[in-house]
């Protein structure tokens, strides 16, 4: 049985799950149960032992005063997989920035012509610099080499290595970029504005000594999400645009072989003029040359290019599925969403995964935990909590009705249908069955079982249990407000998420009143305070760029409850009184129903 008390999340430290020397130091980084210590009553996890040692040495310095990072997401995709999209969603909601992992300089140089000219910017220009450097080196050398292999000429005594120089290898080179890539991010993210609006990467390297090489540089992601696309939906996408892109280059090299046909037609005449002239005027002969090969242009073929992209995708799809395996080694969480759906849903399905990483950020170090109703009076009393819009109603009972069952009105064009639940009983719904088909005689129920008088005893008292436990639920302590769970199942799924039930909307019965208020004690409610119904706004201006309403705005300046007018008149309707049923006549006649 559940007891009062703190669970094991809440037997963290203010930091919760995530290593406290990287919050410090700006990374949001989950910790190793295997590396932990003991504070102050508090457990902490750490990323390594290097960290734990570090936090032994001062304490106080990473215990107090635990500020949440900004975002660093990492984000896998194929291409097709609505990147762009995503770009656009963050930067307008969250102001995240994005970092394009193959255009790192063209990011340096945009902060650096923001005037975001720091000593991390200076450190990634300087990498930049050695990067450049470097390849006029190597240009140089190359060009004296070739001199001097021409010229078959000894060395200046200045530089005798001249002569065993050997140019640099793609994959060496590819190498030093990569390296020198990695440096340049580890400066940037450093910097503004990725130091205090966090950033999002793309186009994140493959190989796995690349990944290793990131995390020993502290890069690193908070979460990892992968766009996740079919080889159909990819091949449907991209097929289009790219056997119209090769068309058309097909169309010009058809174009430029015209011109050079036409050209070697000019030269084959002058060709022919110069043979007569040496042949009658003696002039000198001249090397007339061959004649180069043209390459035969390809048709494009729909099916070719069709097998070219899908051996990309699988071996894109292999790479991200590894970066993704790789994040198990480092506690990253991955979050996977589907991208075969639009673009608007495929954001709404991204932002909505990522709202504990986004919109409900600041939570992020919050831990639910039971309590007792004695607690629930001194917070009350001392105004350390508030009791949460739904009032005593349990949360986690209105999430599961409004997923498993309809509501029982339901608006259509002309009227308000009346929706019967699957489980009415069969006379109250409508006979469906055939014209003078007799409906079937309802069988016999079996006897119930004679009950003993102990038998009996115990299911009157269990029966009566059961009503004390909905009575006077189970109060819960998370983020500063007191939720209620009417059963010990209930209380485990909203310890386990939270966030799936407290971010809901309650229903228009469960909102704040003077009985919410009050706390019980010894099964007798006792009165905290009191306080006057919440207000009520209700307007139906609509909603800039899909935020909330002006209404909206203010319901929450001022602490209120916003109703929409169409969920008032679907909770009126609900109740069964006088005013339902002036609100149907009035929607069954398409009259407007006034403030």
């Amino acid at each position: 049985r559940l007891t009062p008390g703190k669970t094991t999340l809440s037997q963290y430290g203010v930091t919760g799950k995530y290593c406290p020397v990287s919050v410090k130091n700006g990374l949001l980084a989950v910790g190793n149960p295997e590396h932990h210590a003991k504070h102050a009553g508090k457990k902490w996890l750490f990323r390594s032992e290097k960290e734990k040692a570090l936090f032994e040495a001062d304490p106080p310095q990473y215990t107090s005063g635990a500020v949440i990072p900004p975002p660093a997401l990492w984000v896998l995709g194929t291409e097709c997989s609505y990147q762009p999209e995503i770009r656009e969603a963050l930067e307008e909601l969250y102001e995240v920035p994005e970092i394009d992992f193959k255009c790192l300089g063209d990011t340096v140089e945009q902060c650096a012509g923001l005037g975001l000219d720091c000593e991390h910017i200076q450190g990634a220009q300087q990498v930049l610099k050695e990067m450049k450097d470097f390849d006029l080196l190597q240009a140089k050398r190359k060009t004296e080499k070739e001199i001097y292999e021409q010229t078959e000429r000894e060395p200046d005594d200045n530089d005798p290595e001249l002569e065993e120089w050997e140019p640099e290898e793609d994959e060496a080179r590819a190498e030093r970029i990569m390296a020198c890539n990695i440096r340049i991010l580890h400066h940037l993210i450093r910097a503004q504005p990725f130091l205090t609006h966090g950033y999002v990467l793309y186009n994140i390297p493959e190989k796995e000594e690349h990944l290793d090489l990131i995390y020993s540089s502290d890069i690193v992601p908070e979460v990892v999400v992968t766009a996740n696309l079919t080889r159909e939906t990819y091949l449907r996408r991209c097929l289009p645009s790219e056997v119209d892109k090769r068309a058309k280059i097909a169309e010009e090299k058809k174009a430029a072989k015209k011109v050079r046909a036409r050209e070697k037609e000019a030269l084959k005449k002058q060709r022919a003029l110069e043979r007569w002239r040496r042949r009658n005027l003696g002039d000198e002969e001249e090397d007339e040359g061959e004649d180069e090969e043209e390459e035969e242009v390809q048709e494009v073929s729909s099916d070719e290019v069709a097998e070219e992209l899908g051996a990309a995708f699988d071996e894109s799809l292999a790479a991200i599925e590894a970066i993704a395996a790789k994040q198990k080694d480092h506690r990253v969480p991955v979050i996977s969403v589907d991208a075969e759906v639009t673009p608007s849903v495929f954001v709404s399905i991204f932002m909505l995964k990522l709202r504990k990483h986004l919109a409900h950020r600041p939570s992020l170090f919050c831990a639910p935990y039971l309590t007792t109703d004695e607690e629930v009076e001194q917070m009350l009393r001392h105004e350390e909590v508030v009791v949460s819009p739904f009032g005593r109603c349990d949360p986690v009972e209105q999430y599961e009705a409004a997923n498993t069952t309809r509501s029982q009105y339901t608006f259509k064009k002309d009227k308000v249908v009346l929706e019967l639940p699957e489980d009415t009983p069969p006379s109250e719904k409508e006979d469906k069955g055939e014209e003078g088909e007799e409906p079937e005689e309802p069988e016999e129920p079996d006897p119930e079982p004679e009950l003993t008088e102990e038998e009996m005893a115990e299911l009157l008292k269990a029966e009566e249990s059961q009503k004390m436990k909905k009575k006077y639920p189970k109060p819960v302590y998370f983020d500063g407000k007191i939720y209620y769970c009417s059963s010990e199942e209930n209380l485990l799924k909203f310890l386990e998420h939270p966030l799936r039930y407290s971010t809901q909307e309650p229903l228009l019965s469960s909102y704040i009143s003077v009985d919410s208020c009050r706390v019980f004690r010894d099964g007798v409610p006792v009165v905290v305070y009191e306080l006057p119904m919440f207000v009520t706004v209700i307007d139906d201006t609509p909603s800039c760029k899909g935020g909330r309403s002006m209404a909206e705005h203010l319901a929450h300046n001022l602490g209120a409850v916003y109703i929409s007018k169409r969920k008032l008149i679907k909770a009126i309707l609900q109740t069964g009184t006088v005013l339902a049923d002036e609100v149907m006549q009035h929607v069954v006649e398409r009259k407007s129903i006034g403030n």
